[in-house]
C-alpha cells in the first residue's frame, strides 16, 4: 500500500514537488511577469533552439521578464503552469504532451493566460484539434532558406509596430495547410513575389494572434536560423508577441476575425444601391439609383420607403448622392443629388425635409444645378459628404463619352465632338463636371463659398465652388472630419496596354486632396503618367503633356487656358493582372471607391470601436 498525504494522491504530491522545484529555479527577484519556454521536440529538431532560449532570456533580463526554459513536459501540471503568465513553444515538433498534460495546458489558457508559438510550433500536435485552433494553422511544407519580404500589416500591435512596413528577412518560409485569416488576426504576411516556393498566393499570413478559449495566442512562422534570434527586428517582434500574450501590452486581436463582425441586412430587395448615411439616432438612410429613398430603423429592425423621386436613369444618371445635414437631428434636412425627369438635361443638388418616415416633396430647395449631356454623355459621379465647418462636398463625373478614344485620353477637338472631349469639362475651370465641389449650405437654401477653394471668388473664367478639378469619375468620396482632407476613388479608362503614340494603359486611382488641386484628367493619369496630344482628325500624336505646365486650348473650353499644375494619385492599379496587385485577377470587375475615414478615440467606451 502506498502512503499518501490525507486528501492528496501521489500525482498531486509530484505536481507540488515539481512546482516547488520550478519556483526555486526561478530568479530570486520577481519581475513584472513570467514565461515558460518549452522546446521539446518529437520530430525534427532545430539547431536554433539554444539561440532562441538565450535570446528570450536576454530579453527577459532587459524587460522585467522572468524566463524559465525546459524540455520536460512533466512541467505541464496545473501547479507549475499557475506560476506563469505565458508559455512559449519554441520550435517544438511532434506530439510532446500526454493526455493529462494537455488537460493542464488547456486549463492554463482557459484561465486567461497566454501562448506564444515560434516557427515549428505549427508542426506540433497535429492530431490534437484544440491545439490546432490554438495555433491557427498547421505547417504544410517549406522550401529553401531564402530572403523574403514580410509585410507588417498591423502598425499598432506591439509585435509588428517595431517592424518596417516591408521587412526583408531571411528565413525558412512556411506554407500552411489552411489560411488562418478569418479565425485569427493577421499581423504580417509574406510577399510571395519575393520568394521561391510560396503556395498560398497573395494572402500568405506569416504572423498572427487571437483571443482563444479565454486566453491569448500569438504565433510567428519565423525563427528557423540561429542568426534570426540576433536580429534586432525579430527580437522586437518576438518580445512584443510575448508581452501581448502575457497580458503586459495592449493590441487588437480581432480586426481580421470574421466572428467579430455582425452583418445586418437593411434590405434584401435593393436595386442599384448608391449611397448610405447613418443618423445620430442609429437610423440608416440609403438610396437607389431608380429614385427610391429608404430608411432602416434599428428599433423596429425594418426598412421603410421614404420616397420615390421621378428620375432620369439613362446612361449613369439617376438618384446618385445622399448626405444628412450636420444638424439633421434637429432640422431633418437631407440632401440628394439626382437627375430630374424633364426637358432640361441637368442634375441637381437639392435639400429636402424628412418628417417622421416621410420625405416632404414640397420642401425641396434646389441649391445647385449641373448641366449634363443626356445624348452622348457618361460619368455622373454623385458622391457627397459633409466635412468640417459644415462644408458639403459633391463629386461630379466628367460627362464625357469614352467610347471613341480607345481607352486613352478623350480629347477629340473635331467639330461636333464635344461629347468626346473631356477638356470641355474635367479640364475646364468654368465647368462643374469632372470636379469635386465644396460649398457651405445656408439655412435659407442658398450656399456660400468657403475660404480656400481652388479659385478665389472673382477669378476670371473659373467657378469658385471648385475644390478639386481634373477628375474622370470620382464616384464616391470621403472626408476626414478632423483635417478636412478629401479622399476619392476615380474610375479610370479601359486601355489594356500602354501605347507609344497615345499614352499609358488604364488605371483606377485612389486620390487624396489635403488642399485644393488639379488631378490632371484628361491629360494625365495615375502618378502623373502623361497622355500625348493626339489629333483625332489626322491621327498624329503631339508631345506628351507636362504635369507642371498644362494648358487647355480646346475649342470646347470655356474656362481659363492655363491650368494649375497637376498632382498624381496616392495609389493606382491597372485593369488586368498586375504584379503590384496580384489579388486582382485578370478580367475581374472592380471600381475604385473611397471608404469612410476612421479615427480611433481611446477614451470612447465602446465594445465595437476598432
Amino acid at each position: 500500500m502506498k502512503a499518501t498525504l490525507p486528501g492528496f494522491g501521489f500525482r498531486t504530491m509530484r505536481w507540488m514537488l515539481a512546482a516547488f522545484w520550478l519556483l526555486a529555479s526561478l530568479p530570486a527577484i520577481a519581475h513584472d511577469f513570467r514565461v515558460l519556454v518549452f522546446s521539446k521536440t518529437a520530430g525534427f529538431r532545430h539547431d536554433s533552439i539554444p539561440a532562441g532560449i538565450a535570446a528570450i532570456q536576454q530579453l527577459g533580463a532587459e524587460n522585467d521578464l522572468d524566463v524559465f526554459a525546459t524540455e520536460d513536459s512533466a512541467q505541464f501540471a496545473p501547479a507549475n503552469l499557475a506560476l506563469f503568465d505565458a508559455v512559449v513553444f519554441l520550435s517544438t515538433t511532434g506530439n510532446v504532451l500526454d493526455a493529462a498534460q494537455k488537460t493542464a495546458f488547456e486549463q492554463f489558457i482557459q484561465s486567461g493566460r497566454g501562448w506564444v508559438g515560434v516557427h515549428s510550433a505549427s508542426d506540433t500536435e497535429q492530431t490534437w484539434p484544440w491545439y490546432g485552433q490554438l495555433v491557427g494553422a498547421y505547417l504544410r511544407d517549406h522550401h529553401a532558406i531564402q530572403p523574403g519580404t514580410v509585410l507588417a500589416l498591423d502598425r499598432a500591435h506591439p509585435s509588428t509596430a517595431p517592424l518596417p512596413e516591408r521587412w526583408v528577412h531571411t528565413d525558412e518560409w512556411y506554407n500552411f495547410q489552411t489560411n488562418p485569416r478569418g479565425t485569427v488576426h493577421v499581423l504580417a504576411t509574406l510577399d510571395e513575389s519575393t520568394v521561391v516556393g510560396g503556395l498560398m498566393g497573395h494572402d500568405h499570413p506569416i504572423a498572427w494572434c487571437r483571443e482563444f478559449d479565454g486566453g491569448r495566442t500569438w504565433y510567428t512562422a519565423m525563427g528557423h536560423t540561429a542568426s534570426t534570434f540576433s536580429e534586432p527586428e525579430f527580437r522586437a517582434h518576438l518580445l512584443g508577441g510575448i508581452r501581448w500574450a502575457a497580458g503586459q501590452a495592449a493590441g487588437d486581436a480581432g480586426a481580421t476575425v470574421h466572428s467579430r463582425y455582425e452583418k445586418i441586412v437593411l434590405d434584401d430587395g435593393v436595386n442599384d444601391p448608391m449611397a448610405l448615411e447613418v443618423a445620430a439616432d442609429g437610423r440608416v438612410f440609403f438610396v437607389e439609383r431608380g429614385g427610391k429613398v429608404k430608411v432602416y430603423s434599428p428599433v423596429t429592425q425594418a426598412t421603410t420607403l421614404v420616397s420615390t423621386l421621378p428620375v432620369f436613369t439613362g446612361f449613369e444618371d439617376g438618384l446618385l448622392g445622399l448626405a444628412l445635414d450636420p444638424a439633421f437631428t434637429t432640422n431633418g434636412w437631407l440632401y440628394l443629388y439626382y437627375s430630374p425627369v424633364g426637358v432640361t438635361p441637368e442634375n441637381v443638388l437639392s435639400r429636402f425635409t424628412i418628417s417622421g418616415t416621410a420625405l416632404v416633396p414640397a420642401s425641396e430647395i434646389v441649391l445647385l444645378r449641373v448641366a449634363t449631356d443626356r445624348t452622348d454623355g457618361r460619368h455622373s459621379g454623385g458622391g457627397m459628404e459633409f466635412g468640417p465647418g459644415g462644408n458639403l462636398h459633391l463629386a461630379i463625373g466628367d460627362n464625357t463619352h469614352p467610347g471613341a478614344s480607345d481607352g486613352y485620353a478623350p480629347i477629340d477637338e473635331r467639330p461636333g465632338r464635344s461629347a468626346w472631349d473631356a477638356q470641355k469639362s474635367a479640364a475646364n475651370t468654368n465647368n462643374f463636371n469632372g470636379k469635386i465641389l465644396r460649398i457651405h449650405p445656408e439655412p435659407d437654401g442658398t450656399y456660400t463659398i468657403p475660404a480656400g477653394n481652388l479659385f478665389p471668388p472673382g477669378t476670371p473664367l473659373t467657378r469658385p465652388e471648385i475644390f478639386v478639378m481634373g477628375c474622370r469619375n470620382p464616384f464616391r468620396i470621403a472626408v476626414d472630419q478632423l483635417t478636412g482632407a478629401v479622399f476619392w476613388g476615380d474610375v479610370g479608362p479601359d486601355a489594356g496596354d500602354a501605347h507609344a503614340a497615345r499614352g499609358p494603359h488604364g488605371y483606377d486611382e485612389l486620390n487624396l486632396a489635403q488642399t485644393p488641386g488639379n488631378y490632371g484628367w484628361p491629360y494625365l493619369i495615375a502618378n502623373n503618367q502623361p497622355y500625348r496630344d493626339y489629333d483625332f482628325a489626322t491621327g498624329v500624336s503631339g508631345p506628351a503633356f507636362n504635369p507642371a505646365a498644362l494648358s487647355n486650348n480646346s475649342p470646347n473650353n470655356t474656362g481659363a487656358p492655363t491650368l494649375p499644375p497637376a498632382r498624381g494619385a496616392v495609389l493606382w492599379y491597372p485593369y488586368g493582372a498586375s504584379l503590384d496587385f496580384p489579388a486582382i485577377a485578370a478580367g475581374s470587375n472592380r471600381t475604385a471607391m473611397a471608404g469612410a475615414v476612421y479615427r480611433h478615440n481611446p477614451s470612447l467606451l465602446s465594445d465595437v470601436a476598432f
